[in-house]
């Protein structure tokens, strides 16, 4: 069954969301693991891309934003993060280890995962969405892990 964590942080900026979320990806890739960011829009998707090219001087996240246009993106085996939005792009099928969820809603295809990460941040429209996908993930009776970073 799928593991699913939410990481709450103190912060009321979604800079801050997309930073621990960089953190996260860097953690995660030096495990050897598998990754899709799942963003809200691509203009969301674009700047995680940005992040992820800059965020580490010495260490580069191999990384596709399936968000940008038609053919500028492609994805490949190698790809270990594939950023995509939540506005109709499809999920890569070749990875299974990480989805982290920037996007409102849960996608319908989230239980294929061993993990979802949610990342919240104290704004009105992420913890509106945070407690709805965490009522959802409970009467579902997913495991859930809390990590109050507050």
């Amino acid at each position: 069954m799928t593991r699913i964590d939410f990481y709450i942080l103190p912060d009321d900026e979604l800079s801050a969301r997309h930073l621990f979320c960089c953190k996260l990806i860097a953690k995660t890739f030096k495990m050897g693991h598998r990754i899709v960011l799942l963003c809200t829009d691509d203009d969301t998707a674009q700047i995680m891309d940005d992040m992820l090219w800059g965020f580490k001087e010495q260490a580069f996240l191999p990384h596709v934003n399936l968000a940008k246009q038609e053919g500028e993106a492609s994805q490949t085996d190698d790809d270990i993060v594939i950023i995509s939005a939540s506005s109709g792009q499809t999920t890569p099928d070749n990875h299974h280890d990480l989805l982290i969820n920037l996007a409102a809603e849960i996608p319908p295809w989230f239980s294929r995962f061993e993990r979802v990460s949610e990342i919240v941040v104290q704004t009105d429209a992420v913890l509106a969405s945070a407690r709805a996908n965490y009522r959802h993930f409970t009467e579902k009776n997913y495991p859930l892990h809390r990590h109050d970073m507050r």
